[in-house]
């Protein structure tokens, strides 16, 4: 069964499913994505030049039926929904579960009638939904093995941990939206001048710094958040170091099909933890 959670930007949440209080009649802007293709005409040409396509914003519409307790149900509605806010829709159908970011731009609740009808308006200025939980791909990463009741054995040692010696990960994109994700360098020694590649593609994002134990950086590649982000150990402050890419680094994008990435270093590449996080994209629930 169809069901909607809304959470608004004071965490607060609410359902909208084929049951009271709050019962589902339609909803609109779900299943579609529009576009905008854009051409040029020229004074002797035939037709028209193909210049690109934009994707519109997306207007979600939820009309609905409230069957008692009318003012409580209408001021929960107007308190959820505040104009000029951003909240987060999350949709749930069989074994599809994703999300997306709104803005509230209209609430409407009739005034008389039983059952009295409600309609919200919210726009999405990011068209696509994600998954509502993120993946991970480890490359390079430490298992720990130290754990209670700690039992030594005389004239051993205690294993903490063990290296993961892959250096590489896949994500499979299986839709036709290329999406960005968030890259975790995180140095457990000397690390010089990390970088990561697609192997697919041979794009690469190389980063110029030399790192020390504990020293992190935090890659995002998102449409609308790409920043290389430096944390050192020593002073625990964020310092954005973008003009520390490499000549030729990109901001990888996964495309369609399999991304087999693979995380190295110059030099002390064996003391360096990779993890990437990502949320596939799509164009409709």
């Amino acid at each position: 069964m169809k069901k909607i959670i809304c959470e608004n930007y004071k965490n607060n949440k609410i359902t909208f499913t084929y049951d009271f209080p709050f019962f589902i009649t339609s909803t609109d802007g779900l299943y579609e994505i529009k576009g905008n293709v854009a051409t040029v005409s020229s004074a002797y040409g035939i037709g028209e030049s193909y210049a690109g396509t934009s994707v519109k914003k997306r207007n979600i519409i939820i009309n609905g039926i409230i069957a008692d307790n009318f003012v409580k149900r209408r001021d929960t509605l107007y308190n959820m929904f505040p104009l000029d806010t951003t909240g987060t829709l999350y949709y749930y159908e069989d074994d599809i579960a994703r999300k997306i970011e709104y803005k509230v731009e209209d609430v409407d609740v009739a005034e008389k009638g039983v059952p009295r009808t409600f309609t919200i308006s919210l726009i999405c200025p990011y068209p696509y939904f994600k998954d509502i939980e993120e993946s991970e791909a480890s490359m390079s990463t430490w298992t720990p093995k130290f754990c209670f009741p700690m039992i030594s054995e005389q004239g051993e040692g205690i294993e903490f941990a063990t290296k993961n010696i892959t250096t590489m990960g896949t994500i499979i994109n299986d839709t036709n939206i290329e999406f960005g994700v968030t890259i975790k360098f995180i140095a457990n020694g000397r690390v010089v001048n990390p970088y990561l590649i697609n192997v697919n593609t041979q794009e690469q994002i190389a980063i110029d710094i030399e790192m020390e134990a504990g020293d992190q950086i935090i890659i995002t590649t998102h449409r609308n958040n790409k920043n290389v982000i430096y944390i050192s150990t020593s002073t625990n402050e964020a310092e954005n170091i973008n003009y520390k890419m490499k000549f030729g680094s990109k901001f990888l994008q996964m495309h369609s099909g399999d991304n087999t990435l693979r995380a190295g270093a110059e030099e002390g590449e064996e003391s360096l933890e990779t993890k990437v996080f990502y949320s596939i994209e799509y164009g409709a629930v």
